[in-house]
């Protein structure tokens, strides 16, 4: 059996585990008591504030305009596409009734 040499990978792996655990025992036993609480002053400024209320609201509105236009353009252009494709079909239907168009009534 060999012995590890100094800086071999197991020893490494251990000092690696040890480092680990330590750090999980020092987070664990952290007393929460010994952070401070904000202040009814720093409680206030934590937050965004009227500003970013309002920065936030008009990001929202604009956006539901937005979205709105846009739902209204893309169902026209598919109404528009409908209606061409309706009038194509008639198209058609009318040339196989008349033949190729030589023999339509003069209006």
């Amino acid at each position: 059996m060999r012995e590890p040499e100094q800086g071999s990978r197991t020893e490494i792996d251990q000092q690696k585990a040890l480092t680990a655990v330590n750090l999980l025992y020092v987070l664990a036993s952290a007393d929460p008591s010994l952070m401070d609480a904000p202040t009814g002053d720093a409680a206030r400024e934590i937050g965004p504030g009227f500003v970013g209320f309002v920065a936030t609201a008009f990001i929202v509105i604009a956006a539901i305009f937005l979205i709105r236009d846009m739902v209204r353009r893309i169902r026209r252009v598919r109404y528009r596409g409908e209606l061409e494709q309706r009038q194509e079909e008639l198209v058609e239907k009318g040339k196989r009734s008349y033949g190729d168009g030589e023999d339509q009534p003069k209006a």
